[in-house]
């Protein structure tokens, strides 16, 4: 007050005043002094408005607020560990739980994009299916648990074998498959003879692995993904018949059928 009566003024002052009953209110004050016509303070007057139930109610507002940005928050967490755990559920629809690798039916369905790929655009593909050598005696002679350990690193050695963009699944049992994109019959058959080479010279634990391949490429056509995953299996069944351990294209075990029937 002394400080108002030497002139100085005070808007919207904070204060609590305590009422007759004794209870604490919250006053919104503003002080000014009363000048002379001289300018001398000759008093003072107070604006005091009683603001304890807006700020009550400004507490409970920011209050809710408050408690609506933790459930944002929460709810902005489930949400992303929700697409967290769909994400990991696709992935496991599409991956073999042993090998770790794509499984039959991603294969199938990649298969299925590249075939429409190649008939609309004329870029070719290969399909490379290959089965380990003598699979059952070495489940036999070692047990199912070094047969796991064989398909394990088989799986290994294929994906480091093959571009990003191609796609290697397990395909069933000791069965695997390989979608080359964008490679013609003499880019097929390197990839395929490569990978046979690093089965053949990987350290087995065991004893020495191999494995047969089977290749078809579709370069144009009307084929259906059922007939150029067949002619990939028969050539695979081919390079079993001329002694394993081998890769044959369908392409070549066709021409050399036709000229057996020529002659």
């Amino acid at each position: 007050v002394s400080r108002v009566f030497m002139g100085e003024r005070f808007e919207g002052v904070e204060c609590e005043d305590l009422t007759r009953s004794g209870e604490t209110r919250k006053i919104l004050r503003s002080t000014f002094p009363l000048h002379g016509t001289e300018g001398q303070v000759l008093g003072a007057i107070s604006a005091n408005m009683d603001i304890t139930v807006r700020l009550k109610l400004e507490h409970k507002i920011q209050e809710q607020l408050r408690l609506e940005q933790e459930l944002n928050t929460r709810l902005h967490r489930q949400r992303e560990e929700l697409a967290q755990a769909n994400a990991r559920l696709a992935q496991l629809v599409v991956t073999d739980g042993l090998t770790g690798l794509k499984n039959h039916r991603h294969f199938r369905e990649n298969l299925e994009r590249a075939t429409s790929f190649t008939s609309r655009h004329g870029i070719p593909f290969s399909v490379v299916m290959l089965d380990v050598d003598f699979f059952k005696g070495y489940n036999d002679t070692y047990g199912h648990p070094a047969g796991d350990d064989v398909l394990r690193s088989l799986a290994k050695i294929l994906e480091d074998s093959v571009r990003t963009h191609d796609v290697v699944a397990r395909y069933g049992g000791e069965e695997f498959s390989i979608l080359l994109n964008a490679a013609d019959i003499a880019r097929s058959c390197e990839v395929a003879e490569r990978i046979r080479k690093a089965i053949e010279s990987y350290p087995w634990p065991k004893r020495q692995v191999t494995a047969s391949f089977g290749v078809s490429t579709y370069l144009t056509g009307v084929l259906s993904p059922s007939e150029i995953m067949d002619q990939a299996d028969k050539a695979l069944y081919k390079s079993k018949a001329l002694g394993r351990n081998q890769v044959t294209h369908y392409s070549t075990m066709q021409h050399e059928e036709q000229m057996q029937s020529a002659d």
